[in-house]
């Protein structure tokens, strides 16, 4: 195996990469269901719905 410094910088490259497909996985899940606040967005113009995905209420 390479020196530990090598080893090391692609630990970090490799936990970078995951950080970022992790925040973006979380930011389309927030655009399909919502947002914390319970918003749900529609994916094609942004404008906010009032339902849960496919007409559902939320539950309270």
């Amino acid at each position: 195996m390479g020196a530990p410094e090598e080893v090391r910088v692609v630990r970090t490259m490799i936990r970078d990469d995951f950080d970022q497909r992790f925040q973006t996985a979380v930011e389309e899940t927030e655009k399909f269901y919502g947002d914390e606040s319970g918003e749900s967005r529609d994916p094609r113009d942004g404008s906010v719905q009032d339902e849960a995905v496919n007409g559902a209420t939320r539950p309270t």
